[in-house]
């Protein structure tokens, strides 16, 4: 009796193996989004509103915004996007010594 459970038991998992590799489990959602190309030419895009900054020793790109602003006028997400697309860098990956453009928004 035992010996016919075991069996069972391993029939059932190499089926359920089976069925999880071959249909899975889980519904795929397929979802297509079509994105909008703007025909706006790049020279009437707003820019972006910077300083150039000299980075010292304990300046992050929020704590240099802080100091400036007094607080974060937008989302962190948009200040390290704008920043990214001024420098062409993350704000991890900032030296210092270096000077970088710094996005500003109360001017």
């Amino acid at each position: 009796m035992k010996k016919m459970l075991l069996f069972l038991s391993i029939c059932f998992t190499v089926f359920i193996i089976y069925y999880d590799i071959t249909k899975g489990t889980l519904p795929a959602k397929s979802t297509v989004k079509t994105i909008e190309v703007s025909s706006t030419p790049v020279s009437e895009i707003i820019p972006i509103p910077y300083k150039e900054i000299k980075i010292r020793a304990g300046d992050s790109l929020l704590s240099i915004i802080k100091k400036q602003e007094g607080t974060l006028p937008l989302s962190i997400e948009t200040i390290i996007s704008d920043f990214e697309n001024l420098n062409g860098i993350k704000p991890e990956a900032m030296q210092i010594g270096n000077t970088y453009k710094i996005p500003f928004y109360n001017e």
